[in-house]
């Protein structure tokens, strides 16, 4: 947690003399006053979690999207600054979007090739991070003429957030696309969630199963790409984490590709190779498997088929949802 904190830490002190504007610099200023009281001061973190948002503790990640919001958006006004000021002085608009537009586009390829490891992208990002701060360096000192003699207008938050918008645009059009697809061309009534066969494959009964009769703190396998979020089944471990681009990014990808080694074809067929899926268990320490929809049936043949390995311990009323246990996962070794 300490180390998190010097990380965001250091940005925020960074930024504080690179700001033009008086309010960005105090703004700066009582985020870290905050950061540092809260870290020692027990009395004020209660006092902060009693009349603010319950959980927004200072030693809570929570709250370090509330600092690093701050810190992009500062940062992004001053790259703006530098790629909307003309020659003659002067703030363009045009000009900032432009260069957004085209670095989102970038972004985006760069984002494209770097899946699922996100390699290339880190490297990039980070290359363009140095890039911009020692060009920001470079043009306090006086070390670019070119840069010193006009200087930086800071734009509206309202140019700012369009620009930022077209940076990011890019990047997410596609799947920006097909939610938009679906909300628009799809009418959901809302109590058809609820239920049997709703679009989740979750039956009614399976949360509460997974909130009070399933061992709590175990990991739980579930189908990758799939709707089904970790919060609504906590205490239980979920994997792959969705959105998780570093751990369970390859999964995630095979899932996908359709190449899983659990979720696949082979398993809906029964003909999946227990040695690979063995495996793949064991180097994740997976204890339970989630079947919902088309690999219900497939995970109660799966028991049918190997029973000194899997085991059922939870099936719906209606049948979409399966629970087994991998006996190897839980037995000592």
């Amino acid at each position: 947690m300490s180390f998190s904190w010097l990380v965001l830490a250091i940005p925020v002190a960074l930024a504080l003399p690179f700001s033009t504007s008086r309010r960005a610099r105090w703004l700066g200023l009582y985020l870290m006053v905050l950061w540092l009281t809260g870290l020692c001061s027990l009395k004020f973190e209660q006092l902060l979690q009693a009349i603010t948002y319950g959980e927004m503790l200072i030693s809570k990640p929570r709250l370090v999207h509330l600092f690093a919001y701050v810190v992009i958006g500062l940062g992004w006004s001053g790259l703006m600054a530098m790629a909307g000021t003309t020659a003659r002085g002067r703030f363009s608009p045009a000009r900032a979007l432009g260069a957004s537009l085209m670095g989102g586009v970038l972004f985006a390829l760069v984002w494209k090739q770097s899946v699922p490891g996100f390699s290339k992208l880190f490297a990039t990002l980070n290359v363009g991070f140095l890039a911009v701060f020692g060009l920001l360096i470079l043009s306090l000192r006086g070390r670019l003429p070119g840069l010193t003699r006009r200087p930086f207008l800071q734009p509206s938050p309202l140019i700012a957030g369009l620009t930022f918008i077209a940076f990011a645009l890019p990047a997410g059009a596609a799947t920006l696309g097909q939610r938009w697809k679906v909300m628009v061309e799809r009418n959901v009534r809302p109590e058809s969630l609820f239920g049997a066969r709703n679009p989740l494959d979750l039956a009614p009964e399976t949360l509460e199963y997974f909130q009070t009769a399933h061992p709590p703190r175990c990991r739980l396998l579930i189908e990758p790409g799939r709707p089904h979020l970790i919060g609504i089944y906590a205490p239980v471990y979920v994997l792959p984490l969705l959105g998780n681009v570093g751990a369970d990014g390859a999964q995630l990808q095979l899932g996908r590709e359709g190449r899983h080694p659990v979720y696949d074809k082979a398993m809906l067929s029964g003909t999946s190779d227990l040695s690979s899926v063995r495996a793949f268990l064991d180097e994740k320490r997976v204890a339970h498997m989630l079947g919902a929809g088309a690999f219900a049936p497939a995970f109660l043949a799966l028991a049918s088929r190997s029973p000194s390995e899997f085991v059922v311990r939870y099936v719906s009323h209606d049948g979409s949802n399966v629970v087994l246990e991998y006996l190897k996962a839980t037995t000592p070794r």
